[in-house]
């Protein structure tokens, strides 16, 4: 979503600015920002298509409540899939109007020591021009998932 903002806001402000330059700079911009745009999103569409493995301290119960605290909200809505646990997109984000929302997967898997490894990948998606609908938003929520699994056991004050 954040990507989907400032690439709004930069397209917003260099459309005023160059048209009140002159026409010529208008359309030499929205050139410019339309090839941009389709470039990032092609990038941004290879990662967001990636497979994310890691280990989560705790046991897989523990960690299935705090994927599931992290996907709640307005965002995201739980859904049927191919994973343990599976959400999709909801809302705008980049190249989402009139396209089916990605659905991010989550596989959970006890380990030996007591830890558990979470695979995160993006099960369903739709494409157009070659980017992936909402694929700024599945990165951005795939990181910071990373990220908060990653300290669990700080969060939650625990020493599994």
């Amino acid at each position: 979503m954040e990507v989907f903002l400032i690439a709004f806001a930069i397209g917003m402000v260099g459309i005023f600015a160059s048209w009140a330059i002159s026409v010529e700079a208008f359309f030499t911009f929205a050139i410019i920002y339309m090839v941009g745009l389709l470039v990032a999103g092609w990038v941004l569409s290879i990662a967001a298509r990636r497979h994310v493995i890691l280990v989560a301290p705790g046991p897989p119960d523990v960690v299935a409540e705090a994927v599931a605290r992290h996907f709640k909200g307005a965002g995201w809505r739980a859904v049927q899939g191919k994973g343990d646990l599976n959400f999709q997109a909801r809302g705008i984000g980049l190249n989402s109007y009139g396209m089916e929302h990605p659905v991010l997967s989550i596989d959970l898997v006890d380990r030996q020591d007591g830890s558990t490894g979470v695979e995160i990948w993006m099960s369903e998606w739709t494409r157009r021009f070659g980017v992936t609908a909402c694929c700024d938003r599945v990165i951005s929520k795939r990181w910071r998932l990373a990220r908060k699994l990653a300290r669990l056991d700080d969060v939650a004050g625990v020493t599994y």
